[in-house]
């Protein structure tokens, strides 16, 4: 897991679905106000793709973004292969840190469900996720049946929807890693529709070889080298699900309405007056991490 990633939601959207900013190499334990330091990017929609045990594969899960994009026509946006997971791996954490969190050494040679959801908690609060999603059970087709018993087994886990109102932070940093507050949690933990996975597999490569899949090798090694078919699956599977609920829209609101108003009807005027407002932030980030960095306060806007 990628311990140098800072992502916060963005401070002008109201709603907890909004924009998220995203740094990169900022140490985990770094106290200094993100609001005076440029971030890197910014992604529209943050998803936790996971799936369970298969034959002799063990569970999955992985971490996808796509961009925001200021441009209001409908397109093609790309995508984040950001991080994956099948359990802690020990070589994550230093030899106090895996004594104080109980972390095996062998975590990440012999995952079990246990192992993968804690797995996914911790990537939920490394890259502050918006939503957990999963393949359709094996009685999705028959609404009277059995629910899921995957889906119900990661709703039910500690620390992706709730946390218990009766413990303290204090437990939950003694065991989850990346804990930040106990508001910091998922919107939904639920199921595809459907999943076709040749599909999935199609849309999967078409997007690489068009350059619109950005695969965080460093972070992704499973994916990227690994035997396995768990990892082009789940990627698969969160790519056709973003395809299907287009962010154009939404996209819109947010960019043009500050994520509550009307758009204007000059989409061209509006979409300049954005990009020119984001340079002018970005430069006025920039001068403030180097006053930030001298010990001056940051310039009043």
């Amino acid at each position: 897991m990628d311990r140098t990633i800072r992502v916060e939601a963005h401070k002008g959207a109201r709603d907890p679905g909004g924009p998220r900013k995203v740094w990169e190499r900022r140490p985990l334990g770094d106290r200094a106000d993100l609001a005076h330091v440029p971030h890197n990017y910014l992604l529209s929609r943050i998803w936790i793709g996971v799936v369970p045990p298969e034959e002799d594969q063990p569970g999955y899960a992985c971490v996808v973004g796509e961009e925001l994009d200021p441009d209001p026509r409908p397109g093609e946006r790309p995508v984040r292969l950001m991080d994956e997971a099948v359990a802690l791996d020990p070589r994550d954490f230093s030899p106090a840190e895996r004594r104080f969190f109980r972390i095996p050494e062998t975590n990440a040679e012999r995952p079990t469900k246990k192992r993968l959801a804690q797995a996914v908690v911790a990537l939920k609060d490394l890259y502050c996720a918006h939503e957990v999603w999963v393949p359709p059970g094996p009685h999705a087709a028959q609404p009277e049946a059995r629910q899921d018993p995957f889906l119900d087994f990661l709703r039910k886990t500690e620390g992706l929807l709730s946390y218990d109102r009766h413990l303290g932070d204090w437990f939950f940093r003694r065991w989850h890693p990346f804990f930040r507050r106990r508001d910091r949690l998922v919107l939904s933990v639920k199921s595809v529709p459907q999943e076709d996975r040749l599909y999935n597999l199609t849309l999967l490569d078409s997007l690489y070889e068009a350059g619109l899949l950005n695969v965080h090798a460093t972070n992704c090694p499973l994916f990227d080298k690994g035997p396995w078919t768990a990892p082009r699956r789940c990627v698969g599977m969160l790519l056709a699900e973003m395809e299907y609920q287009d962010m154009t829209e939404h996209n819109r609101r947010w960019l043009f309405g500050d994520g509550y108003g009307e758009m204007d009807d000059d989409p061209e005027e509006e979409a300049f007056r954005e990009a020119l407002d984001t340079r002018r932030q970005q430069q006025r980030e920039a001068t403030n991490a180097r006053r930030w960095a001298v010990g001056l306060p940051p310039e009043e806007e």
